[in-house]
């Protein structure tokens, strides 16, 4: 695991009992919304990443992934982007297979609660999905590492 693993797990870890709190607490209404809101962010990603043109897959990703560290960063530099450029495309294109886990991990988090279980099963849930990962593909999996060890190089 990398330090920024480390610091992302610790701090999802740590707002955990937080976001549970709150999301036992939801009215039906607002499940309602949260659920509407998370099938349009699966659909978009699906509509960006999975049905793309296969021909604009490496760039497209590169583009992508180039926007998400410059909304930390601000702009990047020529060879910070060819860097990202040359990263992106050692990674395996998992976008179905992450699409499938995010649609089953949004039906799951709504089926619970519809239940109303108490704080302490969502954070499980959340804990297992977020943090264990539980639910993801053998593909899944496999790609996260292979683009750990491309990471490293």
């Amino acid at each position: 695991m990398t330090r920024l693993e480390g610091l992302v797990r610790t701090t999802v870890a740590g707002t955990l009992p937080a976001i549970a709190d709150v999301l036992a607490k939801l009215q039906p209404d607002q499940i309602d919304h949260l659920k509407a809101a998370l099938e349009e962010d699966d659909r978009r990603y699906r509509k960006g990443s999975v049905q793309r043109p296969r021909s604009a897959a490496p760039s497209g990703r590169s583009r992508r992934r180039s926007a998400a560290l410059e909304f930390w960063t601000g702009d990047l530099s020529e060879a910070q982007r060819a860097r990202v450029v040359a990263l992106v495309r050692t990674w395996p294109d998992v976008a179905g297979e992450w699409h499938a886990y995010r649609t089953a991990r949004t039906a799951g988090l709504v089926e619970l609660l519809r239940g109303r279980p108490g704080a302490a099963a969502i954070q499980r849930y959340l804990a297992s999905r977020w943090l264990a990962h539980d639910g993801r593909s053998d593909a899944l999996a496999a790609g996260r590492q292979r683009c750990g060890a491309a990471s490293s190089i």
